[in-house]
C-alpha cells in the first residue's frame, strides 16, 4: 500500500503517480512506499490552503489559538506512535524522536499562546496624523524544508 499525499483534507495520489520507497535504516527493510509530490501537487496544496485561509483569516485570534492548542494536544497524545514512525523512517534514536514530537507540541503551544498577544502599533506621523498597524494573517506560503537526519 502506498502512503498518499494529504491535500485539502483528503489522501490523494501524486499527480505524476510517482512513488518512492522509504527504507528502515536499522533493518534495511522497506518501511513504506510513499507518493512523490511534484510541482503540480504543491500547486494543488497551495490552492487548497488558499481556500482554507478564507475561513482561517476570518477567525478571531482566540479561535486560531484553540486550533493550535488542539494540534499540540494531538501531538502529545500520539508522541509514542509518532516517535516510533520517525525512528523507523529516518533512523533517529527513539528518545530523540519523541523529544522532536514533544518539541513540535511546545512550538504549537508557544504560537497558540502568542496569537492573541501580538498587537499592531500606533505611530505618530506628521501633522496631527496617526498611523495604525495591524498584525493579521495575510496569506499562504509553500516551503521546502530540509530533513537531514541522521
Amino acid at each position: 500500500m502506498t502512503e498518499e499525499l494529504v491535500i485539502d483534507g483528503a489522501r490523494v495520489a501524486s499527480a505524476s503517480g510517482r512513488t518512492f520507497d522509504s527504507i528502515n535504516p536499522a533493518t534495511g527493510a522497506l518501511f513504506r512506499t510513499v507518493a512523490e509530490a511534484g510541482a503540480e501537487d504543491v500547486d494543488r496544496a497551495v490552492r487548497a490552503a488558499a481556500r482554507a485561509f478564507e475561513d482561517w483569516g476570518q477567525r478571531s485570534p482566540i479561535q486560531r489559538a484553540k486550533v493550535l492548542f488542539r494540534w499540540a494536544d494531538l501531538l502529545e497524545s500520539h508522541v509514542d506512535e509518532l516517535g516510533l514512525l520517525e525512528t523507523r523512517d529516518m533512523g533517529m534514536a527513539i528518545g530523540d524522536a519523541r523529544w522532536c514530537v514533544g518539541n513540535a507540541a511546545a512550538v504549537m503551544r508557544y504560537y497558540a499562546g502568542a496569537v492573541d498577544k501580538f498587537f499592531g502599533n500606533t505611530i505618530p506621523v506628521d501633522r496631527d496624523g496617526v498611523l495604525l498597524t495591524f498584525r493579521e494573517p495575510i496569506g499562504v506560503a509553500a516551503l521546502i524544508t530540509p530533513w537531514n537526519f541522521p
